[in-house]
């Protein structure tokens, strides 16, 4: 028996992914594969699915670093995570291609020097901004996979930022953000 009704969610990959069969097949075993990886993770509690694209920069390339303009697309390769709110304040992050979870205590929203460049240091930021803005942050439980490459040029590291602030805003903000 599959995780997915394959016949509904066709029409919400076809939004998202195209038309093309054959990538819509493709697509609906990945989730498949990370919705298996949450259940062996956290066991039968029903997540809720995000998606969050890659981007490329059309023009002004960086130039936002320096207060600059860009125009950015959205590509068709996307980190996508199944998550669900967890009653303590941890938030715990497998990631494809990890061993280990990513774990982040929430009563600590410091920078922490051993965490530089990591992706907890990157889910601990969020957390912290967020907070910082007013906005409410909570502990969750998560399963993460990303078809966007490293180092491609097309935003890999961002899109795992937008990744992880949907799922804030989804799980303790109503959507508000």
């Amino acid at each position: 028996m599959s995780i997915l009704d394959k016949n509904s969610i066709t029409a919400v990959f076809q939004k998202i992914y195209g038309s093309d069969d054959g990538v819509i097949e493709k697509q609906k075993d990945r989730y498949e594969k990370l919705l298996a990886s949450f259940s062996s993770h956290f066991g039968d509690k029903k997540p809720r699915v995000f998606s969050t694209p890659g981007r490329t920069e059309i023009g002004g390339n960086h130039t936002d670093h320096n207060h600059g303009r860009v125009l950015a697309g959205s590509v068709n390769l996307d980190s996508i995570a199944a998550a669900t709110a967890s009653t303590h304040k941890k938030v715990t992050v497998y990631s494809d291609g990890y061993p280990e979870p990513f774990v982040v205590d929430l009563e600590n929203l410091s920078p922490c020097e051993d965490e530089k460049g990591t992706t907890t240091a990157l889910i601990r930021g969020i957390a912290a901004r967020l907070a910082e803005l007013g906005y409410q942050i909570g502990g969750f439980n998560a399963c993460l996979s990303s078809d966007i490459l490293p180092g491609s040029g097309l935003s890999s590291s961002a899109s795992i930022e937008v990744l992880i602030g949907t799922i804030f805003n989804h799980l303790f903000n109503n959507r508000q953000i």
